[in-house]
């Protein structure tokens, strides 16, 4: 119960802090755009955090372990012994795996000022349909997961027709454990992205291929405390001879280090080194990023985090800007039932760009 409490106390000084600075910040005249997101991978470690706590207290698997180990304890007769040996049957029996899959998704935009105009008389709307479908085939085994997916969206704007594009693309996705305490996760994508412009015809368009690649592994040195290691790889190409300068790849490397001091709970630190080319060199630049990040249970049904990141920008030509920037999120997930998820998120960002002016 008084661990309970103090949870509940963290995660209200949390939100009081948030609330705080959103409420003190200085007025701004406001643009209609894309709101603030919080981070993608710190909303994935949170719904995975999440996720993990439901399953171990809901998990039938569970129960049939706390089961199998308290007939291992007796020495009962001709029915536990029949009981242990269907628990034994069942625990090491694995699921049957979905080989194919096929999702589609369809969703609509309106977006009321999609030029990001200043003055609200030169506001233009329009109206944006995507279509997204992705297929997966599974040549997972026992040990390793292997899942080749196929993709293919595309994008209509009602008044804008100029801005419409699709795209087709591959991905391989690779995982296994290593050694009892060691886990690797591999994911290599392509994609082929066209778009219509301007300066080419209309029966070509813009062609852009999109090669990307990641390679994360994780290790257990206690059972509390664990590192984890990514080196991610991004190259944007344009064949076009009209765009070819506009080619760049971007890399990253990443160290962070996990301690649960509680069994519910988790604190992160991490540090993020980017590199930022382009083929002409205008905008080279390196990046650093550290990041502090908390994980807790608040109840049975709920979850929180609570990250603090720090970016710079140092700039590799003339071009290039000079950012400086900090960013507060704080996520919490309510689970109402059991197939209804309640999600929040407040974010709080500052930055600082300086560059210098063209001659």
């Amino acid at each position: 119960m008084v661990r309970s409490r103090t949870k509940q106390m963290i995660a209200l000084i949390f939100c009081g802090l948030m609330m705080g600075c959103l409420l003190l910040q200085k007025r701004a005249y406001a643009i209609v755009g894309n709101a603030e997101k919080y981070s993608e991978f710190s909303q994935q470690d949170l719904d995975v955090f999440h996720s993990s706590l439901l399953q171990e207290e809901n998990s039938e698997t569970q129960k049939q372990i706390d089961r199998y180990q308290e007939l291992l304890a007796q020495s009962g007769g001709r029915e536990e012994k029949e009981e242990l040996t269907t628990l034994r049957n069942q625990l090491l029996s694995l699921p049957k795996r979905d080989r194919f899959q096929f999702m589609i998704s369809h969703d609509y935009t309106y977006d009321p000022n999609i030029d990001r105009a200043r003055k609200k008389m030169d506001w233009n709307g329009d109206s944006i349909f995507n279509l997204n479908g992705t297929g997966v085939v599974d040549f997972s085994g026992r040990k390793t997961e292997l899942k080749f997916e196929t993709i293919y969206g595309r994008a209509w704007n009602w008044v804008f027709s100029e801005r419409d594009f699709y795209q087709i693309g591959e991905r391989l996705r690779y995982r296994r454990k290593h050694f009892r305490k060691t886990n690797q996760t591999v994911q290599i994508n392509a994609n082929r992205h066209n778009s219509k412009t301007v300066e080419i015809d209309k029966s070509g368009g813009k062609l852009r291929y999109d090669l990307g690649f990641r390679n994360t592994i994780n290790h257990n040195l206690t059972k509390r405390l664990s590192w984890n290691g990514e080196v991610d790889f991004q190259k944007r190409l344009f064949v076009q001879e009209q765009f070819d300068q506009d080619s760049t790849w971007q890399a990253q490397a990443s160290p962070a280090l996990f301690w649960n001091f509680t069994p519910k709970t988790r604190i992160q630190a991490s540090y993020r080194f980017g590199a930022s080319r382009i083929r002409t060199k205008a905008s080279d630049s390196n990046s650093h990023n550290i990041s502090v990040g908390y994980f807790g249970r608040i109840t049975r049904k709920s979850s929180t985090s609570f990250n603090i990141d720090y970016q710079r920008q140092v700039p590799r030509a003339f071009e290039s800007p000079k950012v400086r920037g900090i960013t507060l999120g704080i996520g919490y997930i309510l689970q109402l039932t059991p197939k209804t998820q309640l999600t929040t998120q407040i974010i709080r960002n500052v930055q600082n760009t300086s560059s210098n002016a063209a001659a």
